[in-house]
């Protein structure tokens, strides 16, 4: 029989539970579980910050000042230092079904999901291009309050995964896992490599108990880089990369996934699906470009051209090809970086060309839309015509790529609207100048809207299917 003590500990369990709104749930079956992620799937929920339904969404906010592009506090594309991590030891049994809500902020796609015992809720942009899951300590998640957090030492085997680049510690010594995270120009974190339990919610509307889907890796972070992250309500980074060991996608054993961002002014939220519920289109596929095992598995794709309207971009041959020998260069669908960024090569002959057919006064963008440097908007037109009537006489701009498809971007997505000057609307072309070290070109989430990007890990395959993400369950296709 239990004893009165053990009676009264599960009663305050119960009520703190009931208290915090949720009972948490978790499956210990494992064939359940596996079942769940790769062939019934589950899916997170996205909402734009912009749209009414966010809950950081600014209701003062009447007019395009603080509120469109230019707003965005920019972090560069990260330089992936320490995200070749070789071993795949930490695979954890996959969840159940599980999900979470997501918002946009500051150009990133924020989710929402719970770390510890009980659970707290923490904050994190999605990146497709980030291996590992990071989180604040200061402005987030509290170890302390975790009955289940465990601090990773230095000489665990865990700890001796991380890429010598990235690991700050003795890895003989009996001291804290510490790493650092660099992201490119300047954005950094600092923190302590650590394993706790995680929880997403049971449903995209977040009303059921949160399921516990196992301890999983991840950094506990407590600096980071004042002038890019301190002050957000992001806590932190989750990280889709494929690379093992600690990218979530690698220790929940996701086969398949899927994303489609919403625009602002949708009004409603999207999703980005996992297992069997992600959404791919077998024709409109691409190859995704196969990495040695030495280098971090990210989502390379082979672009072979660009055309504007019905005309090629003369573009230098292989622009695009990643150089895994000297890892340089390569197309990376990144999540994380707001703009399509192009190296100078394919982006001057981009430029020239747009310029040649856009059939409007070139203009620049009003002081009140600062641009901070490495993001400066190249070419600015104006035209005294209301916004859809502009955006339909613009030509359409297609991506070429291997295997024969053809994906031609919305023009919404292309020329981006900043402005109203007078009775003229002022668009900016929405691709720009790559400044980065290593040559590499990146695919933005601005371009990704409307936009279902379905990733086959089992068949190398990654879709792009213009869809109206508004009406996500639906999947009409656009």
């Amino acid at each position: 029989m239990a004893s009165t003590t053990t009676i009264l500990l599960l009663s305050f369990l119960f009520l703190l539970c009931s208290t915090l709104n949720f009972i948490p749930t978790k499956s210990s079956d494992n064939s359940y579980i596996n079942s769940i992620i790769n062939n019934e799937g589950f899916s997170i929920s996205l909402i734009h910050r912009d749209s009414p339904l966010s809950p950081l969404y600014n209701h003062s906010m009447n007019s395009l000042k603080g509120h469109g592009p230019m707003a965005c506090n920019f972090t560069r594309p990260r330089s992936l230092v320490g995200s070749s991590l070789l071993s795949s030891q930490l695979m954890n049994d996959p969840p159940s079904d599980f999900s979470s809500q997501v918002v946009y902020d500051r150009c990133e796609y924020i989710a929402s999901y719970y770390i510890g015992t009980p659970p707290q809720k923490v904050y994190a942009f999605i990146d497709t291009a980030g291996d590992i899951t990071w989180t604040n300590a200061k402005t987030a998640f509290d170890s302390a309050m975790s009955t289940t957090y465990k601090e990773l030492p230095c000489n665990d085997n865990t700890c001796k995964l991380l890429n010598s680049n990235s690991r700050t510690c003795n890895k003989n010594k009996n001291e804290a896992c510490t790493y650092e995270v660099k992201y490119e120009n300047g954005p950094s974190t600092f923190g302590v490599l650590s394993r706790d339990k995680f929880w997403f919610d049971a449903d995209p509307s977040g009303q059921s108990s949160p399921r516990d889907v196992g301890v999983l890796s991840f950094g506990q972070n407590d600096v980071v880089s004042p002038d890019d992250f301190n002050g957000l309500k992001v806590h932190g980074s989750l990280g889709l990369s494929r690379d093992p060991p600690f990218s979530l996608i690698h220790q929940l054993g996701i086969k398949r996934f899927s994303h489609c961002f919403m625009r602002a002014s949708a009004g409603v939220s999207s999703t980005l699906h996992f297992g069997s519920r992600a959404v791919i289109h077998p024709e409109h596929v691409t190859p995704l470009v196969q990495l040695p095992s030495n280098e971090p598995q990210l989502y390379y794709v082979d672009l072979e051209g660009i055309s504007v309207g019905n005309t090629r971009v003369n573009l230098p041959p292989g622009i695009f090809k990643r150089n895994s020998d000297e890892r340089r260069g390569g197309f990376l669908i990144d999540s994380g970086t707001r703009f399509t960024l192009l190296r100078s090569e394919a982006y001057d002959p981009l430029l020239n060309l747009v310029k040649q057919m856009v059939p409007f006064p070139e203009t620049i963008l009003p002081p009140e839309y600062h641009q901070q440097p490495g993001y400066e908007k190249e070419l600015c037109f104006e035209a005294n015509k209301s916004k859809d009537e502009l955006i339909d006489s613009l030509p359409r701009v297609t991506l070429h790529f291997a295997g024969g498809f053809d994906h031609p971007l919305l023009n919404f997505v292309v020329y981006i609207f900043f402005a109203k000057d007078g009775d003229s609307n002022v668009f900016c072309l929405g691709f720009l100048r790559s400044d980065s070290k290593d040559d590499v070109s990146f695919l933005g989430n601005v371009q990704m809207a409307n936009m279902n990007i379905g990733f086959d890990l089992e068949n190398n395959m990654v879709s792009f299917t213009n869809t109206d993400c508004a009406a996500a369950s639906e999947y009409n296709m656009i």
